[in-house]
């Protein structure tokens, strides 16, 4: 696959594979909150050991406002597939796995669908409520992330991105957890039909499937009950998951082509250690893994780690301070955000203490550590 350059002839005094192999440097060096001013600063300050890399075209280095007019026009699409094929990310490149009974659930790789809003498009003075979100791909096990696409709007419209991302797919071999919006018929059935698997959860909006396992798990003998206990930020949490029998055939016809086949319902009872506040909440899960004591421990972990994944939004936004970082070019923005992943995946692939914010400062210290991110092995 080859990057198109869409600037005239003015613009190309710098090469755009320099500008943009600086820029995710830079990134990947800069020790604060990320934004294109002190990104472009940090491309000043190291042009000079940049200039000895192969390929390297252009005197001085790239201002400010060019860089700008370069971010905003570069297809951040290709540039995504182009990186995560040469650094090995990309999460579509697991082998098949053996079909739902027999892998039930611990043989294929899981993979959450996250959305995250960019809080820094947002133009407030104009009266916008929303801004440019991304949706993400992201592996239970090492986070590394793929963009699947990008919106403007309401949440509604990450639906859409999610739906077209899977029609797209010829088969799925993976496993996909999912929050309470993507669970409707037409997204599961199309995952099924797929050979893929999936683990939604299921809250008000859809209110009949909802009460429909209530119904289930207060009327049918629970399985395979699983515990556990976690203490961290302060509190501690425990969690007990009981699974059940839930066939499509037993909701409402909209749901029969879904192959939903298990039910897991998690109670989680919260302790804070500060003032001993306790709270306790039900969650319910719908799977078309069948039931058994494999896929019940797997679709437990599944759950939980899909949990866990969302908190990588703090990461992006505190640490790297990403809805921090202002822009109103819907183009550039979304060409942001596809840097900062790419970086994140590299800093993973690095980091074997996997404290990122740690990892950022030895990176910001020693520049021959921030070139090892670049390594394909």
């Amino acid at each position: 696959m080859h990057l198109a350059d869409q600037r005239d002839n003015r613009g190309k005094r710098h090469n755009l594979a320099f500008v943009l192999t600086g820029f995710l440097l830079a990134v990947l060096r800069s020790g604060t909150r990320l934004d294109v001013a002190s990104v472009q600063r940090r491309m000043v300050k190291e042009h000079e050991q940049l200039s000895l890399l192969p390929g390297h075209a252009g005197k001085g280095s790239i201002s400010d406002a060019q860089l700008r007019r370069v971010l905003a026009g570069v297809d951040y699409q290709s540039y995504s597939q182009i990186n995560q094929a040469y650094f090995g990310v990309t999460l579509r490149a697991s082998a098949p796995a053996a079909g739902l009974a027999q892998a039930a659930g611990l043989a294929q790789e899981w993979q959450a669908i996250d959305g995250k809003e960019l809080r820094g498009t947002i133009d407030g003075v104009s009266g916008q409520k929303r801004g440019e979100n991304v949706v993400r791909l992201v592996n239970h096990t090492d986070s590394q992330s793929e963009i699947i696409g990008f919106y403007q709007g309401d949440k509604e419209s990450e639906k859409t991105v999610v739906k077209q991302y899977f029609s797209q797919q010829s088969q799925l071999s993976q496993a996909y957890s999912f929050d309470a919006l993507h669970t409707y018929p037409a997204l599961l059935e199309t995952i099924a039909a797929k050979k893929g698997t999936y683990v939604a959860q299921v809250k008000a909006n859809q209110a009949e499937l909802l009460a429909g396992c209530e119904h289930v798990q207060q009327h049918l003998p629970g399985k395979y009950p699983l515990e556990s206990l976690d203490k961290a930020h302060g509190r501690v949490e425990k969690r007990l998951a009981t699974s059940y029998e839930l066939k499509a055939d037993w909701l409402d016809e909209r749901w029969k082509d879904t192959a939903i086949q298990s039910l897991i319902v998690i109670d989680r009872e919260r302790l804070r250690l500060k003032d001993g506040k306790q709270s306790q909440e039900r969650a319910c899960f719908i799977s078309n893994l069948p039931l058994g004591a494999h896929s019940a421990l797997g679709l437990f972990n599944g759950v939980r780690n899909h949990w866990s994944v969302e908190a990588d939004n703090y990461i992006r936004d505190v640490t790297l301070g990403e809805d921090k970082i202002r822009c109103n070019n819907a183009a550039r923005s979304r060409m942001i955000a596809s840097v900062i992943n790419i970086a994140l995946n590299l800093m993973r692939k690095q980091d074997n203490k996997g404290n990122i914010k740690a990892f950022r400062e030895e990176l910001n210290f020693c520049l021959q550590k921030a070139f090892a991110c670049f390594s394909t092995a």
